[in-house]
């Protein structure tokens, strides 16, 4: 999910604080569907099963996501945000995970703390 990818990656340099609704997210998960035509459903898993969506601040993240989407020809079908416990082991194993260590803190990584980037 590449487009997605390259929105973050867009926000995180930009716009930091868009991705803020994203630390409460353990885990996004995405299907390909192909019925009647190719689109994507994103899963947003929380960290507990008790925020309200409406707290969360995602419907903003997921109109860009869609807008992005469609920029490359696949639609975004559906969203949902659920816990682990709202959703069974097989519809969890039928989405792949979209990685996104690299646009949280716990993932975030420092300038200067590594090896010097040879030229």
């Amino acid at each position: 999910m590449a487009p997605i990818l390259d929105l973050l990656n867009r926000l995180k340099s930009g716009e930091p604080s868009a991705l803020d609704c994203l630390e409460r997210v353990m885990e996004i998960r995405f299907r390909i569907v192909e019925d009647p035509a190719i689109g994507a459903d994103l899963l947003f898993f929380l960290e507990r099963e008790d925020i309200p969506l409406s707290e969360l601040g995602l419907t903003e993240l997921v109109g860009r996501i869609r807008t992005e989407l469609e920029s490359s020809s696949i639609p975004l079908v559906s969203w949902d945000a659920v816990s682990l416990a709202d959703i069974s082991v097989s519809d969890y194993l039928a989405t792949e995970q979209l990685y996104l260590d690299h646009y949280t803190l716990r993932g975030s990584t420092f300038e200067g703390l590594g090896p010097p980037q040879r030229p």
